[in-house]
């Protein structure tokens, strides 16, 4: 995914790639993705151990590209 867009849940709309999400807030949990590689900023509101952090692991609508990002589910 190219960083043109503000937030990763964000992507899917108009391009055809579906993520599950719900609230859109980073309150849900629903848009739970793991960041493979790129550089982003992000707000996980406590949603996640740091283990889970350290593998990766974001909320879609709280996680904004700040460059090319290869995500998974």
């Amino acid at each position: 995914m190219t960083h043109e867009f503000s937030r990763v849940g964000r992507f899917q709309f108009g391009t055809g790639v579906a993520l599950p999400q719900s609230c859109g807030e980073g309150a849900c949990g629903t848009c739970r993705v793991r960041v493979l590689s790129g550089a982003h900023e992000t707000d996980a509101r406590g949603m996640f151990s740091a283990a889970e952090l350290s593998a990766g692991r974001r909320l879609a609508c709280q996680t904004r590209p700040t460059e090319d990002l290869v995500i998974s589910r």
